[in-house]
């Protein structure tokens, strides 16, 4: 689970050019209404980061579909 203040408004995670990361059954939860998606990968192929079966319960965007690989998230 990661989980934030309201008063946040910057991304759960951030994955930086270059870096690669897998996140599978997470929780996101909390967090300020943000344009920042939940999981933010600004530069790098979208195949680097893959987030599967994650529940985003901030009521932001999870992640830019152009940025993250997104399979069966709710």
């Amino acid at each position: 689970t990661f989980e934030q203040p309201l008063s946040s408004t910057t991304a759960h995670v951030t994955v930086e050019n270059g870096a690669k990361a897998v996140l599978i059954g997470c929780v996101f939860r909390g967090g300020g209404t943000t344009a920042t998606p939940v999981v933010d990968h600004p530069a790098g192929a979208a195949t680097d980061v893959q987030v599967a079966f994650c529940y985003n319960a901030t009521g932001n965007t999870l992640g830019s579909a152009a940025d993250v690989t997104m399979t069966g998230n709710i």
